[in-house]
Order: structure tokens, then C-alpha cells, then sequence
């Protein structure tokens, strides 16, 4: 399902919200804990490709908080937030092609998509490639380029 099939089927949920909202109001509802609101605030801006907004859904969707937790749903909605740069959307992509979580199992994929965040400056993102290229996972092992991860991490 594509992420735009994503976000047309929580607004079929009844979460749809109006077109003013934005990521600020999104992120207040956030932190006061009301996840729904949170919803409803992004999901006009995810809808209209804000990588923000996408990246912001599918964590909730991710944890089951506001949505059902559903981490296929989430990968859907992580993939155009990275591709849009957003490194925080790569990283959270990258763990669930390791962990073959909501999608299969794709080490070569999880250590792209490190590579992508890591190159960000993305700290987790740098440890995590280190690992994988210390233990061979997905690629060569390789205990310099690991070293090198891990030093910038």
C-alpha cells in the first residue's frame, strides 16, 4: 500500500482534520499526550508530502499511539520521508528492514538506508552501519569502515 493509500485510510477512520493545521499545532497535541489530535493536525500536511508530517505518523502508527500499531503502515509512510532526506525517516526505515519488521527481512536495504542517515550526521544511524559492518550484516565485513562509523558516531 502506497502512503498516500495509507493516509486516505486514516481519513477514512474518521481522523481527517482541516486543512489549517500544521506541524506546530500537531506537535503540541503531541506532547501533551493526545496522540488523535496529533493525528489530525499532520495528516493533511503528510497527505500533501510533507516529509515531517509523514515521518511524524508513522512513529505514532509505529507505537500504536493514536493508531493502531501497524508497522507495514508505518514503512509505508517512512519510505517517502527518506527519500525525501529526512534522516530520522531513514534510520526508523533502516530497523525495520533489519529487524524485518512490517516489511521482510532486507539487511542490504538497512544498511543503505544507515548509510543514508548516517551521512546526515544521524549519530544512532552511524553506530548502527558501524555494527553491521563490524559483523558482516548485510555487507563485507569490513573492521576499518566500522571503525570509522563508529568514531563519527
Amino acid at each position: 500500500m502506497r502512503a498516500a493509500g495509507i493516509v486516505a485510510l486514516i481519513a477514512a477512520l474518521g481522523l481527517a482534520a482541516p486543512a489549517y493545521a500544521d506541524y506546530r499545532s500537531g506537535w503540541d497535541a503531541f506532547e501533551k499526550g493526545d496522540f488523535i489530535s496529533a493525528v489530525r493536525a499532520w495528516l493533511p500536511l503528510a497527505n500533501q508530502g510533507d516529509a515531517q508530517a509523514q515521518y511524524a505518523i508513522a512513529i505514532l502508527m509505529l507505537y500504536g499511539r493514536g493508531l493502531p500499531a501497524n508497522p507495514g503502515g508505518a514503512a509505508t509512510l517512512l519510505a517517502p520521508a527518506a527519500a525525501a532526506g529526512l534522516p530520522e525517516a531513514a534510520y526508523a526505515l533502516a530497523t525495520l528492514y533489519q529487524n524485518g519488521q512490517g516489511v521482510d527481512r532486507n539487511t542490504t536495504e538497512a544498511v543503505r538506508l544507515y548509510g543514508v542517515a548516517a551521512a546526515a550526521g544521524h549519530a544512532p544511524a552511524q553506530n548502527n552501519l558501524g555494527l553491521m559492518l563490524a559483523l558482516g550484516d548485510g555487507v563485507p565485513r569490513n573492521a576499518s569502515s566500522a571503525h570509522t562509523s563508529f568514531s563519527i558516531a
